[in-house]
C-alpha cells in the first residue's frame, strides 16, 4: 500500500463528528448546559447583552452607510470633491445630533425643503412638494 492509498483509507476512516447537541431535545440540552454550570437565566442574560451590543454596532454601521453612500453620490452625480464632501458631511453631522427627534428633521425638511420623506414607501421614498416655502439661509 503506498503513501496516497493510506491517505484515502485515514480519510475514510474519518467520520464527521456531528454536535452532539444536534440529536437531543430541548430537556436534554438544557440539562446539559446545567451539567457544566450554565443555567437558563446565565443564557438569558448573555443573549440580551449579545442582543444590545449588536443592536448598537447596527446603528453604527447604518449610519456609516449612509454617510459612505451620501459622499459617492455628491461625488458622482454632483461633482463634489473631498472639502465639499467633507463640510456637508459635518453639516448633516450638526443636524443630526441638534435636532431632537427624527419626526422633528422630517419635518423641517418638508416645511422647508418641499421634501416629503417616506422610507416605507420602496418605490418613491422622496416626494417633490409643490408648495414649499424656499429656504432661508441663515
Amino acid at each position: 500500500m503506498n503513501r496516497q492509498e493510506r491517505r484515502r483509507q485515514q480519510k475514510a476512516q474519518k467520520k464527521i463528528k456531528k454536535p452532539a447537541f444536534r440529536g437531543m431535545t430541548r430537556e436534554e440540552k438544557i440539562a446539559g448546559l446545567i451539567q457544566n454550570g450554565i443555567t437558563v437565566d446565565d443564557l438569558k442574560e448573555e443573549w440580551e447583552d449579545g442582543y444590545k451590543k449588536a443592536y448598537a454596532e447596527a446603528g453604527h454601521n447604518t449610519i456609516k452607510t449612509c454617510y459612505a453612500a451620501f459622499a459617492v453620490a455628491m461625488h458622482e452625480k454632483l461633482g463634489f470633491g473631498k472639502m465639499r464632501i467633507a463640510r456637508l458631511l459635518n453639516a448633516a453631522d450638526n443636524c443630526i445630533v441638534n435636532y431632537l427627534t427624527t419626526e422633528e428633521i422630517i419635518n423641517d425638511v418638508y416645511e422647508k425643503a418641499g421634501l416629503e420623506l417616506d422610507f416605507r414607501d420602496g418605490l418613491e421614498p422622496v416626494k417633490e412638494r409643490d408648495d414649499a416655502k424656499p429656504w432661508r439661509r441663515i
